[in-house]
């Protein structure tokens, strides 16, 4: 019977062996994307701030791919006059999305230029740009908190006053 105990015993400890391996390889795994993913490069090529004088938004024979593969927004060209309203229409995967994003220069083009207020957004820094441009996405997500802390998240030292007037607006 001892012998029997101990083969349990043996047993159980290099099952819980394998589950520590097991969760010390999904720790590597996401270490090594979370390395990727702070290795990622700056898009700024400039300190240059956006201070645009107006905000129409136009794309000048605008091509773009993610990663090198097919070109989801192939030589587009547009005018999105300040004060207007522009619907973006198509099919699932059609690149309304990509294209929004690259208006607020959350990738940049491979071709073409995406300028806003006549300033191509690559010619300033990205956080700049998006202090002057804000987008409402398909999928809004809401931190559990008060209406007010989930307004102030893009702007943490906003007073009251301006997130009343944020969510006027």
């Amino acid at each position: 019977l001892g012998d029997v105990y101990k083969r349990q015993a043996v047993n159980s400890a290099l099952g819980e062996i394998g589950l520590e391996i097991q969760e010390l390889q999904e720790a590597v795994s996401q270490l090594d994307r979370l390395e990727a993913v702070t290795n990622i490069p700056s898009l700024d090529r400039t300190d240059k701030a956006f201070a645009p004088g107006r905000f129409d938004i136009e794309l000048k024979d605008v091509s773009f791919s993610y990663g090198g593969g097919r070109k989801v927004i192939d030589h587009v060209s547009l005018k999105i006059p300040q004060g207007t309203t522009c619907a973006v229409v198509g099919p699932s995967g059609s690149g309304k999305t990509t294209l929004c994003s690259l208006i607020a220069r959350f990738w940049d083009v491979q071709e073409g230029s995406v300028c806003v207020g006549g300033t191509d957004v690559k010619d300033c820094t990205a956080d700049s740009l998006l202090k002057n441009l804000s987008m409402v996405f398909q999928n809004v997500y809401l931190f559990h908190d008060s209406i007010e802390n989930n307004i102030k998240f893009g702007n943490p030292n906003a007073t009251h006053e301006q997130v009343v007037e944020a969510a006027r607006r």
